[in-house]
């Protein structure tokens, strides 16, 4: 794929001031550098894409220009040739926007409602015909025509995205200022995905400069002038976009050494005739999912052998990071079957998956499967509490937790200790050992190393393994490919809530080929020549 050619306007580059400009950009996390060094220019009236893979830094860049984290001493920032306040206390006044994933809309609020939180302007006593007036215009002036007095959660996402960006920046000066997004387009459908590029487009055009941050390589191509890459915290890559192609963009995220050893032969892809991913059958499948529907998981099937590691992947707001919470019962079915060792689960209540011997390790350890001020005998022990006599035995719970956290490894060694006072990694091992210890017989884990440093990741893959040696069945929802053809038997990449492709690790999957997958791209070799008419 690579970007039609510029008109010759677009081509000229720009000689006067850009209006961002980050100059040696650098962060500290406890020693780890999440950012080394990072440069970025982005001119007022384009679109420039910020792109790498997860942990390359654009999260932690993209919080130091909000003014959330400070950086290492050394970095400058210059807005329109002016260096910024070396204490970003001065971002509110460069005229900087963010819209996150999270819209920050309140469903049950009108439109012309939602507009008006953090309005940046006196607060004024409006009755709901005028505030319904000062929206529809508002939203007008930006090319936006809805109706105002529907609660947002009626509307579409790509009209809730366009109200969210629109409250955003409605106080900026004409033709001036950043707008930052941040995967604009995860959780829409594609019908509603041009409806919002088009919008973006009239935006760059009044002026405005827009970051673009996004793992959708088509809408790199379709939508940005300029494309800026991070890898390991630096800066590894900044070009015009109709000066690159997929093939360019794809070596510099995953570097070109990388790159140049990961390309091999390619894998046996299976793409099943209907949405479910078969494997082999050995008797009754650890786990059996059937016509699943839920949030943005839409007809997904899957069996999972004994003993089986399988991995789910894909782009953020494919589905698959929603699945495993699916078909636990932390969020509702819509449709669909779950069965385990061939019996139904009845209702999807997560007690009921519990029940049947199934664990979940959501990726928000610390908000849904830790009670921070809990002790790790107490954190450790809460699916399957120690007692004698209907009453809690607290030393079989202080010998049972001893032995697991040395199972386990964790340090420090001591059940009284608040789990919240350990690291990431020693956290995670505890809320696994929980499931562990139940002698769970199917194991769901979302994003099972996020946080988690090398060493913490070599010990979760050594108890997984142990744990699928011993019979136990393993899903693995992660956005880290080389995490998934390490430790799995097979890998399902969804695409738009559904199950586009399975892959078998063991027939030579390459990275690069699993990010194409999940990217949608055609497969190296067979879109020579192939653009993509229509970039703005």
């Amino acid at each position: 794929m690579s970007a039609p050619a510029a008109s010759p306007g677009e081509r000229i580059r720009k000689e006067s001031v850009p209006f961002l400009r980050v100059h040696h950009l650098s962060k500290t996390f406890g020693g780890q550098r999440a950012l080394d060094g990072a440069s970025l220019r982005l001119e007022a009236g384009e679109v420039h894409a910020l792109l790498g893979q997860n942990g390359c830094g654009k999260s932690t860049l993209i919080k130091i220009l909000a003014g959330v984290y400070t950086p290492d001493p050394g970095f400058r920032i210059d807005i329109e040739g002016t260096e910024l306040d070396g204490s970003l206390r001065a971002i509110g006044h460069a005229h900087f926007r963010f819209v996150h994933q999270d819209l920050g809309l309140i469903g049950s609020m009108s439109a012309a409602e939602n507009l008006e939180i953090n309005a940046r302007r006196p607060r004024l006593w409006l009755s709901q015909r005028a505030l319904q007036s000062r929206a529809s215009n508002v939203l007008r002036e930006h090319g936006v025509e809805l109706d105002v007095t529907r609660p947002v959660q009626e509307l579409s996402r790509a009209q809730q995205s366009l109200i969210a960006i629109v409250r955003a920046i409605a106080d900026l000066p004409p033709g001036r200022g950043m707008l930052v997004l941040d995967e604009p387009t995860a959780s829409l459908p594609p019908a509603e995905v041009s409806h919002l590029l088009d919008a973006l487009r009239a935006l760059r055009a009044k002026g405005l400069a827009i970051l673009y941050v996004t793992h959708r390589m088509e809408e790199v191509f379709d939508i940005s002038q300029r494309i800026t890459i991070l890898r390991d915290g630096r800066t590894v890559m900044e070009s015009r976009t109709d000066e690159t192609d997929d093939a360019g963009v794809t070596a510099a995220i995953l570097g070109a050494q990388e790159h140049a050893r990961l390309v091999g032969k390619p894998a046996q892809v299976s793409r099943p005739d209907d949405s479910a991913a078969a494997v082999p059958s050995n008797g009754p499948p650890a786990l059996s999912v059937g016509g699943l529907r839920g949030g943005r998981v839409n007809d997904v099937g899957f069996d999972l052998a004994r003993g089986e590691i399988l991995g789910l992947t894909g782009l953020v707001g494919s589905g698959y990071d929603e699945a495993l919470a699916c078909v636990f019962g932390m969020t509702s079915r819509q449709a669909g079957r779950v069965e385990v060792y061939g019996e139904a689960l009845k209702g999807d209540h997560c007690r009921n998956a519990v029940q049947a011997g199934v664990g979940y390790v959501p990726s928000d350890r610390d908000r849904l499967a830790t009670i921070p001020d809990w002790t790790l005998a107490e954190n450790l022990t809460l699916a399957r509490i120690p007692t004698r006599r209907l009453a809690l035995d607290r030393r079989f719970e202080r010998r049972s937790t001893l032995e697991w956290l040395r199972r386990l490894e964790v340090v420090p060694l001591d059940p009284k200790r608040k789990i919240v006072e350990l690291s990431g990694g020693n956290r995670q091992r505890v809320v696994l050992g929980r499931w562990l210890r139940r002698g769970c017989r199917v194991l769901l884990l979302d994003e099972p190393t996020i946080g988690v440093d090398v060493a913490g990741k070599d010990r979760i893959y050594t108890l997984l393994r142990d744990a699928a040696d011993r019979g136990v069945g393993i899903v693995v929802a992660s956005s880290d490919h080389t995490e998934l053809l390490e430790i799995c038997d097979r890998i399902v990449v969804f695409r738009e809530g559904k199950i586009a492709t399975t892959l078998d690790p063991g027939a030579g999957v390459t990275h690069e080929q699993l990010f194409r997958e999940c990217s949608g791209l055609p497969a190296d070799g067979d879109q020579a020549g192939d653009s993509n008419p229509g970039r703005g």
